[in-house]
């Protein structure tokens, strides 16, 4: 038996209280399908996750609680803000091959530097 009947098998809760639960949304579920789901290791069926939250919602209410958003943690980058801008694809062609012949290994590295020689330049105006 799956591990999430399992839950309300151990609640007590009845085949025909389920049927009943997951007929609102699929008025032909029967019990021998909600038996199918239980055994979908050998049948190969499982519940949709709609159905089977709306049994969490029902008979778990405390699991099925709205969650607190977490703030999504920072990218790992250690420098935090960019700047982009779009380009024909010649522009970039020609800006790619002229970065590289420099001797630049990244894009990254050949915009910091100008930004930090914009940045000098205007600060010393």
């Amino acid at each position: 038996m799956s591990n999430e009947f399992g839950k309300f098998v151990e609640m007590n809760i009845s085949g025909t209280e389920m049927v009943e639960t997951v007929k609102s949304l699929y008025p032909k579920f029967d019990k021998t399908l909600l038996s199918k789901c239980k055994n979908g290791d050998v049948y190969g069926v499982d519940l949709r996750s709609d159905a089977m939250q709306a049994l969490r919602a029902k008979y778990i209410p405390e699991q099925t609680a709205e969650k607190p958003r977490r703030k999504r943690d920072s990218s790992g980058h250690k420098l935090t803000c960019r700047i982009q801008c779009r380009l024909s694809d010649g522009q970039f062609d020609a800006l790619q091959r002229h970065i590289r012949a420099d001797g630049y290994a990244t894009m990254q590295e050949w915009m910091a530097e100008r930004v930090s020689e914009y940045l000098k330049r205007k600060e010393q105006e």
